[in-house]
């Protein structure tokens, strides 16, 4: 099984190289939060689990008005990518929903 960290080094240079050929204003590499399904003790949380969501990492490319998203498998394959325009709802959404690893200016 290939580890957590090499598979963000692989997706990184996947952000890297497309900031290089395509020249887009931002680029974000984030990992999708794993959402919880039960929680049991209080008031300290003692168990909890936890459902990863498919994909795992998302690489977000911004041009001006639109913003490419590629999804990725946890382990570092590319599921694919879509076309969304920029709005303040489509951002809140992936901000709530995901942690960001890296970013190139």
């Amino acid at each position: 099984m290939i580890s957590g960290r090499k598979v963000l080094k692989e997706i990184v240079k996947f952000g890297k190289k497309e900031y290089r050929e395509k020249k887009p204003s931002n680029i974000k590499i984030l990992r999708i939060k794993d959402e919880t399904v039960f929680i049991k003790g209080e008031p300290f949380k003692r168990i909890i689990i936890a459902k990863t969501s498919h994909p795992h990492y998302l690489v977000q490319v911004e041009y001006d008005k639109d913003l490419r998203i590629y999804f990725f498998s946890k382990t570092g394959v590319l599921l694919g990518g879509e076309n969304f325009d920029i709005t303040p709802k489509l951002i809140k959404i992936i901000e709530k929903n995901t942690i960001k690893e890296y970013s190139i200016p």
